[in-house]
């Protein structure tokens, strides 16, 4: 496989820049790339049938309809303290955490143009440990514990001016800024990412502090034509709505402010905008154990700040968003995940 995609390379590398090259781009991105993630999904209702653990929802409707007003929620003790023990403990015990030196991390900015970008090691871990990397029990947990938010936003009934009783199964109608009923896939592979401290990051790494610069987890819809995002939907091609994160540091660790780490989210910045200057409100989170953070994932542009926390800041992020595996025909879905 690996093979193939050189040649290939090779075979496209005298059209670099030209029509037919941007247009492979645009193929692989926009159709091939989000079309084998979707094999990799699934409906939120499966997802939530992987928590048996679960107290109950997660979420109160008071607290979804603040995510479709505001574009984000914050929720606290979605984890009990010891469950919040447990899933770090596992989370410490992976060889290399906030390093580089376990094969199972690597470096994010790597394939982002250079750790000036974000400092940043991350893994993946599956559901029911398909792949290479299984799940510890408390890790476990806490990934279906953030999968299951999913079927909470999934047919949940809106009083915002204009939105419909419920969405169809799977779906909801989206955030008050840009209302669309859209598909909630849940993939199977949620990132789990660890920042270093300061100190120890800048250790091998040149230039001034990095978190994670500002930044969009999904597409906003003003700069994808309204063509291509039906002929997306229509085809079942995933694409990001909520970005759910569940922090697992510490407990009293990031307490306080001065010690950095926080997610900062710049609300209503214009699309275009890639720093913030025009945001209406500049809001920070601090990274709570047990915290968990939902957000607009095509609006809401955001950064993570460097910290000087006496042990790694960890979290796992899930990507809601799109169809799941099973609204594909078969022979498709196996050609993607082959490729």
């Amino acid at each position: 496989r690996a093979m193939l995609r050189g040649i290939a390379k090779r075979l496209a590398s005298p059209f670099e820049n030209t029509a037919v090259h941007l247009f492979a781009v645009y193929l692989e991105l926009v159709v091939r790339e989000p079309l084998s993630y979707i094999v990799r999904s699934e409906s939120p209702m499966r997802a939530l049938a992987h928590d048996t653990t679960a107290r109950g929802p997660s979420l109160s409707g008071d607290e979804i309809d603040r995510l479709r007003r505001t574009g984000y929620v914050v929720v606290d003790g979605v984890l009990t303290p010891s469950e919040l023990r447990h899933a770090r403990a596992d989370a410490d015990s992976l060889d290399g955490l906030g390093t580089a030196d376990d094969s199972s991390w690597r470096r994010a900015g790597a394939n982002q143009g250079g750790e000036h970008i974000r400092a940043d090691s991350v893994t993946w871990l599956l559901e029911d440990g398909l792949g290479e990397r299984s799940p510890r029990p408390g890790l476990a947990t806490a990934l279906r514990r953030l999968r299951g938010v999913a079927s909470e936003l999934a047919g949940s009934p809106s009083n915002a001016p204009g939105g419909s009783l419920a969405a169809a199964p799977g779906c909801w109608d989206g955030f008050d800024a840009a209302r669309h009923e859209v598909p909630l896939g849940v993939p199977l592979a949620c990132q789990l990412a660890s920042y270093a401290p300061t100190e120890a990051a800048q250790a091998s790494r040149d230039g001034p502090p990095v978190g994670y610069v500002p930044h969009r987890d999904g597409l906003p819809l003003s700069i994808v034509p309204r063509w291509s995002l039906r002929a997306l939907e229509k085809s079942g091609t995933s694409s990001r709505e909520v970005s759910a994160l569940l922090y697992l540091n510490h407990a009293g660790a990031f307490a306080a402010r001065a010690t950095g780490g926080q997610l900062v989210l710049y609300l209503d910045a214009a699309d275009e905008d890639e720093v913030g200057v025009s945001c209406s409100e500049r809001v920070e989170i601090l990274p709570i154990g047990g915290r968990l953070v939902l957000f607009d994932s095509r609006r809401v542009l955001h950064e993570v700040l460097p910290h000087s926390a006496g042990s790694a800041r960890v979290a796992f992020t899930c990507w809601i968003g799109g169809q799941w595996g099973s609204s594909l025909p078969s022979g498709i879905g196996r050609l993607l995940a082959w490729s």
